[in-house]
């Protein structure tokens, strides 16, 4: 019978596979894959961490009690978008459960500079490392930062925290302007979703919330999907936290008295993280732990309520941080609407990249890629047409540096490249280089 347990899954109530995507952030991604499926729970697939729009990215994903022909035959279906690699397994793969990112990143039309200046900026990166900072893309790419959607829900301000999500924002399309600017007239949610391109799934999922409960608007955020919620909070957390890195490091490379490192959670020092499934341990260092202990055991707390902050000029940094945006220190990040509380976590404040490779190379046509991709490698016809140009060798125009390397988990390579380039990363910056884009 139909509900009988199948007997090809042993057992097994997860089906694992490789999501390959082109040009679509992963939310993007298995945002489509759901919906072809016509999946409504937001948790049937889960996967580690979202991979960048601007990416060709692979990466596990876990389907909850889909069938791998179900999930194969989407590759006929959706563009930009390859399904594989299907097995079985126990258990589904959590946010946040992976050890790293291997990448490999190519920087088109470099110039001004010669091999050997590149050596010494690589090897430096190789050895020295480069600080562990956020991305940009961790706050969005619009002109109203996540994080400052962030600040308004941790506030409890619901309305002001609506607005921010629906008014207007500077360098959108036309069409998208328009329809905020009919709910910033208006304030009828209905009419106004009307108008809102499919695209914009938060907008419109908020305004059909707002239709259903009017000016409760705590009520009506809950419209929106509890990840993309808390990633307006988390975007916070890590605005914070870039700001205090970057104090820190005004404090020099080396441990100072009152920095945290991760312990055991059996140290007769250890201060024991407690507030969610993670239990992790640190020590405030003392004068006479800093001869153990380089930067690249320092760590830094994400605010929240569970977490220990540094002892010294850093730590007051973060509560001088948090009274300028209207939070009451820790305990804000403990609220009365529990789906925005945060207990906080530790992140390195120094990465080292392993397994750093690069080479310059010369190309003379920018529609030719320079690096396979893992599809093209399966599928060959999916790459340059036979008897394509020369890519490589010789003077032919322009030049290339092309980078290998692995990451520890929730590092950027943006912030590898900044470091490199000593340039911005933004999408607005990156498109103004090449007038091609």
């Amino acid at each position: 019978g139909r509900h009988r347990v199948e007997s090809w899954w042993q057992g097994k109530a997860f089906c694992k596979f490789v999501l390959y995507k082109e040009n679509k952030s992963t939310m993007d991604a298995v945002g489509l894959v759901k919906k072809f499926l016509r999946l409504k729970n937001e948790r049937a697939l889960a996967f580690a961490g979202n991979k960048d729009k601007r990416g060709i990215t692979t990466q596990w994903v876990t389907a909850h009690k889909i069938k791998p022909d179900r999930l194969l035959a989407l590759n006929a279906k959706l563009f930009g978008i390859r399904l594989g690699n299907f097995s079985y397994v126990d258990e589904g793969i959590n946010v946040g459960g992976l050890v790293g990112n291997s990448f490999r990143v190519v920087l088109r039309d470099v110039s001004g500079t010669t091999d050997e200046q590149v050596a010494v900026v690589a090897e430096s990166l190789r050895t020295v490392g480069f600080i562990n900072y956020f991305g940009m893309q961790r706050f969005g790419t619009s002109s109203v930062s996540t994080a400052e959607v962030g600040v308004a829900l941790l506030a409890g301000q619901w309305e002001r925290a609506v607005e921010l999500v629906l008014g207007p924002k500077a360098g959108e399309k036309a069409d998208v302007a328009r329809a905020r600017e009919h709910w910033a007239k208006t304030k009828n949610a209905r009419a106004s979703l009307d108008k809102f391109p499919y695209s914009c799934t938060v907008e419109r999922r908020l305004l059909g919330g707002i239709a259903q409960h009017g000016k409760d608007y705590s009520e009506a955020l809950r419209a929106v999907p509890y990840s993309m919620r808390t990633l307006y909070v988390h975007s916070y957390q890590s605005l914070v936290w870039n700001l205090m890195v970057s104090h820190r490091m005004t404090l020099g490379l080396s441990p100072i008295v009152g920095d945290l490192v991760l312990v055991a959670s059996d140290d007769p020092r250890a201060t024991v993280k407690r507030g969610d499934s993670k239990s992790i341990a640190v020590k405030v260092l003392r004068e006479e732990d800093l001869a153990d202990h380089t930067i690249y055991d320092v760590v830094l707390p994400l605010p929240g309520y569970a977490v220990l902050y540094p002892e010294n000029d850093v730590g007051a940094g973060y509560a001088a941080r948090l009274a300028a945006d209207g939070l009451d220190g820790p305990d804000s990040f403990k609220p009365k609407n529990r789906d925005y509380a945060l207990s906080g976590d530790y992140r390195k404040i120094v990465t080292l990249p392993s397994g750093f490779q690069w080479r310059m190379t010369k190309y003379s046509d920018f529609k030719i890629s320079l690096l396979d991709t893992d599809l093209e490698k399966l599928e060959p016809s999916a790459g340059p047409p036979p008897g394509a140009p020369a890519v490589s060798g010789g003077d032919v125009g322009h030049t290339a540096l092309v980078l290998e390397f692995t990451l520890p988990s929730s590092s950027y390579a943006t912030m590898l490249i900044r470091e490199l380039t000593k340039a911005p990363t933004d999408a607005d910056y990156m498109t103004s280089l090449n007038p091609r884009a």
